[in-house]
């Protein structure tokens, strides 16, 4: 029982962080898929102004698809926290905390994508509040010292910072934890959730790809809605390591013995 409990809390990722099993192809035809008619719809109806408003609006089309991937990632990943606490055994053990953070984070994204529900709802804010708020809406991101930017248009804002911790976690990190067996020892030690290479590669292809439709909409004076878009696709391949990592803590349940690294 000891040697069960010890593999609980010192195994999450060891496996191969981009091991393709049928469920995961699935994932990644998934995510391919949703990246694809995204952006092609958005080339194709560039200059379609009725279309392309409909979907890359506030409140439009792409904004609430987004807003609900990034729920069901929430939902993912607290399924997988709760399934990370209990061994086949049915025996409790400290459940992966990072599963319980990016669950609060992406439900967090959720609401500040549709502001909460504040046009959904028809709720109305103080002109005092309003004003602190570059959009007049109630969410954080939009806050003015979180949108203030420099001459350049360069700033720290939630979309900054949200860019950084993709490159950092998504795309650096599990190259390192390849890489490096003492980075490895110590994120297997912590249980830091391995994104898959696979899903960091599509990662880089979103922010790359959106870089280039919007040279390509502000033609068109809507290059928003490019942005719309990689944020809808960042949320959908959350949602998919959410349910990786579920799979994962799924079949951490029958582990008695740490996984080989392939």
């Amino acid at each position: 029982m000891k040697n069960i409990v010890q593999s609980s809390q010192d195994t999450t990722m060891r496996i191969g962080a981009d091991e393709f099993s049928a469920s995961s192809i699935v994932l990644v035809a998934a995510v391919l898929l949703s990246f694809l008619v995204s952006y092609a719809a958005l080339y194709w109806f560039k200059n379609d102004v009725p279309v392309a408003t409909l979907l890359g609006k506030e409140d439009g089309v792409v904004e609430y698809l987004g807003a609900l991937a990034f729920f069901f990632a929430s939902m993912a990943f607290l399924a997988a926290y709760l399934s990370s606490r209990t061994l086949a055994e049915g025996i409790l053990v400290r459940g992966n905390a990072f599963y319980l953070l990016f669950a609060v984070m992406f439900f967090f994204a959720a609401g500040e994508e549709i502001s909460w529900g504040q046009r959904i709802f028809g709720l109305e804010l103080p002109e005092s509040i309003r004003s602190m708020n570059n959009k007049g809406e109630i969410n954080i991101h939009n806050l003015t010292p979180f949108s203030r930017t420099n001459d350049d248009g360069i700033g720290w804002g939630f979309s900054r910072l949200f860019s950084i911790f993709v490159l950092l976690y998504c795309v650096l990190t599990p190259v390192v934890y390849r890489l490096s067996s003492g980075a490895r020892n110590i994120l297997n030690r912590v249980q830091v959730p391995i994104v898959p290479l696979w899903l960091g590669g599509i990662c880089i292809a979103n922010y790359l790809v959106s870089m280039w439709m919007k040279s390509v909409e502000a033609e068109a004076n809507m290059h928003v809605y490019a942005i719309e878009v990689k944020e809808m696709n960042f949320a959908i391949i959350f949602l998919a390591f959410g349910l990786y990592c579920y799979k994962l803590s799924r079949n951490r349940q029958t582990m008695t013995s740490p996984p080989e690294l392939e």
